[in-house]
């Protein structure tokens, strides 16, 4: 047997294993060659390496760089690579890159077979490394693209990675959605309410938020710990945020009830998940009630006029800001002060010429102001449970809460209100309706032929629904033959009728008014409504909707799960509800 061979056999590298293989012959080298490569097959080159070492059929040992080693040595192909049987024809050859020959020569189809490994997931992993379409978008195009979405398709995205995580919350991406073209929007309803743990108090309560995809039919869970512990809170929808408005806070203790009454206002964006503080009002109300409009150049200014001849109003006597009372004023300075009001208002709704100054503000004023919308909160509760007849508004773009003249003192409490057209109307508690006017900035109230019926146990509702006017009561179901049977209905004011308004039965809700405090909301030409009640231990919610575009309005369910299931008692009395297009 050769030393060639031996060496081979033995796998042996050492020096004097080395110097037997160069001492044998060569024609024991030219013998192992022809056993090794066959007897009709090509046999190899018999170069030898810087160590002099046969280069094996499954490659050599790299260790040196000379000029006798093959950098890239040709070898047979394998006949079995994991399992797969190929035939190879005689004299077929393939090359076997250089980074794989080390210390394989004596390994035999084993080594081939793991070079192939080798080799396919070099392949696998060029393909995963190749970019895929979205990657190489630049951010300004997949902002683009990430605008145009629904809401829910946008939170889904969202959780994708981190980029897409950073573009769906920038500032950038919300001036798209509400400038550039998207799809239709859907409308979403914002459930807010109490959920205590083991008892009513503010250490105890857990305010939570349930959003309604219309759309999907589904509910979904907000996070809401900024609201933890306040209650008796209103809530409005302005533009695709939600402004959280006054409200209550403080717990029940052993013997004592201690509350605090807030001034704050809390701001939700739906976009972007987060919440923020916004400008406090003047004074501290707890469910105020709430409408939203369109701000233009002229009504602030209007407004702005208005609050000096307030503030100086309040700052003469002891009336209060909250504007609760002024029977211990002087009557003639309070008249004089209402006279001065006014002709201020009636000068600006009569000033409609151009403005005297500069030529820059004369083509400012001449060129249409853009219109954002405003948010106004009047009446509601004091700090001791007064009743409060003043009245305040709220700019985004300014951040600052303007007061404006309170409705009248002998109407009673604000129940609920809703913007239409150009005035806010007031439904109060002694069945009155009372107007402010958004441009002239004065109250009146509004004659109408006869009240809806009602009944004094449930709260009324007004809503503004394609630029009609509605009022939600329980009144019975007949009242001339049946008052055993009662009926949540559905009025209309018709604004063109003169000289009295007229209130007309619209529609009826098919089921059982069985929440005193049920909550309404309106979102393009529908109505919405969310009643829940406590039956067998478990708070239920029913979510409804009433179109009144077309002829006929009927309510119909648009959701089919339970959204508040583990919701306590007082979550009943304590919610409320705004719409939003997103």
């Amino acid at each position: 047997m050769s030393g060639a061979a031996a060496l081979r056999r033995s796998g042996s590298n050492s020096l004097s294993a080395l110097l037997r293989a160069e001492d044998d012959g060569p024609g024991d080298d030219v013998a192992a060659t022809k056993r090794r490569d066959g007897g009709g097959r090509r046999g190899r080159s018999g170069r030898r390496s810087c160590l002099r070492l046969p280069l094996g059929g499954a490659g050599g040992c790299r260790v040196c760089a000379c000029d006798e080693v093959d950098p890239a040595p040709r070898r047979r192909a394998p006949e079995d690579v994991d399992g797969d049987a190929e035939a190879v024809a005689d004299g077929e050859e393939q090359r076997v890159p250089a980074a794989l020959q080390c210390f394989s020569w004596k390994k035999g189809p084993a080594a081939a077979a793991r070079i192939g490994r080798a080799l396919r997931v070099e392949d696998d992993t060029a393909a995963e490394d190749a970019p895929s379409s979205l990657t190489v978008l630049p951010d300004d195009v997949l902002e683009m693209v990430l605008s145009r979405l629904p809401l829910a398709s946008l939170l889904a995205a969202r959780c994708v990675c981190r980029r897409w995580r950073d573009l769906t919350v920038a500032p950038q991406l919300l001036r798209l959605r509400r400038e550039g073209p998207r799809a239709a929007p859907t409308p979403w309803l914002f459930l807010f309410g109490i959920e205590a743990d083991g008892g009513w108090g503010a250490s105890a309560a857990t305010t939570a938020v349930h959003a309604l995809d219309v759309a999907a039919h589904r509910w979904h869970r907000v996070e809401a710990a900024p609201l933890k512990g306040r209650f008796l809170f209103s809530v409005a929808g302005v533009g695709d945020e939600l402004y959280v408005v006054g409200g209550r806070s403080g717990g029940s203790s052993a013997g004592s009830v201690k509350t605090k009454t807030h001034k704050g206002v809390m701001v939700f964006s739906p976009l972007t998940g987060a919440w923020r503080k916004t400008a406090p009002m003047r004074a501290a109300r707890s469910r105020p009630v709430l409408g939203v409009f369109e701000m233009s150049a002229s009504r602030s200014i209007v407004h702005a006029r208005a609050e000096k001849h307030v503030r100086r109003a309040n700052a003469g006597g002891k009336f209060r800001l909250g504007g609760t009372s002024a029977v211990y004023e002087d009557p003639h300075r309070l008249s004089l002060r209402r006279l001065r009001l006014r002709d201020v208002l009636n000068e600006d709704t009569d000033s409609t010429g151009p403005a005297h100054g500069n030529g820059k503000a004369a083509k400012q004023e001449n060129q249409p102001a853009q219109a954002r919308q405003a948010l106004i909160a009047v009446g509601g509760r004091g700090p001791w449970d007064e009743p409060l007849v003043s009245g305040e508004i709220y700019d985004p773009v300014t951040d600052k809460w303007v007061e404006i003249a309170g409705f009248p003192t002998d109407v009673g409490l604000a129940c609920s209100g809703a913007v239409c057209g150009d005035m806010f109307y007031v439904y109060c508690e002694s069945d009155t309706l009372v107007a402010y006017h958004l441009d002239a900035g004065s109250w009146s109230v509004v004659q109408t032929s006869r009240p809806p019926p009602r009944l004094r146990d449930y709260t009324p509702a007004l809503v503004c629904c394609a630029s009609r006017l509605f009022m939600l009561c329980v009144s019975w179901c007949d009242p001339a033959n049946r008052r055993d049977k009662v009926v949540r209905k559905v009025f209309e004011l018709n604004l063109g009728s003169i000289p009295l308004l007229q209130w007309t039965e619209a529609s009826a809700h098919p089921d059982a008014p069985m929440d005193s405090n049920a909550v309404f909301a309106a979102g393009q030409d529908r109505i919405y409504s969310v009643e829940m009640f406590r039956i067998f231990g478990k708070v239920l919610d029913f979510a409804t909707a009433c179109r009144v575009s077309g002829g006929e309005q009927r309510w119909s369910r648009i959701a089919r799960e339970n959204a508040a299931a583990e919701a306590d008692a007082m979550s009943c009395r304590l919610k409320s509800m705004a719409v939003l297009l997103l």
